[in-house]
């Protein structure tokens, strides 16, 4: 082999090494016509089902990184999948990343229904067509738990309120 075919082939090598490594930085707007897969587990001819956007490698979260100054709304938020930890729960949560509190969680395998709002703003618990603005349905004996705990220095207490065939309970 002659020197320029072994220098051409390892500078190509050397270029194509450095644009892996390099960040793509676009100043103008980026138009994807088709689906993406973002993680270090997406392939080459990724076999895509309904979705658009798909997030693949352990760990997957979207950061919202509100670089707004305190004059205006400047609250991070995450949607987070799944725990980061070994052994972790299987969830869906939404995180308020700024005040490190995380107030909406769904576990893997809760029941079709388990909460739904319907456009009416009625709140549905086990059904998707609430009929009031809060409607429980359960097969059998339909349950509210009212519980104090002892964050404010009150003695934790716990009232259950149910009905059954024909009669309410507590």
């Amino acid at each position: 082999m002659n020197k320029t075919i072994i220098y051409t082939a390892f500078t190509l090598l050397i270029v194509n090494a450095t644009q892996t490594l390099a960040d793509v930085v676009t100043a103008d707007d980026a138009i994807i016509q088709g689906r993406a897969c973002i993680g270090v587990n997406c392939v080459n001819n990724e076999v895509f089902g309904i979705e658009n956007i798909r997030l693949k490698q352990e760990n997957n979260s979207i950061f919202a990184d509100d670089t707004s100054d305190s004059s205006y709304a400047d609250n991070d938020w995450q949607l987070t999948f799944n725990d980061y930890t070994l052994g972790g729960a299987n969830k869906f949560s939404v995180e308020d990343k700024t005040h490190l509190l995380t107030p909406f969680t769904i576990t893997a395998n809760a029941p079709t229904n388990s909460l739904f709002v319907s456009s009416s703003g009625n709140i549905g618990l086990g059904t998707s067509v609430p009929a009031q603005k809060l409607h429980i349905l359960q097969g059998f004996e339909p349950t509210i738990r009212l519980e104090q705990d002892t964050s404010l220095g009150f003695y934790a207490q716990t009232w259950d309120i149910g009905g059954s065939d024909d009669y309410f309970f507590y």
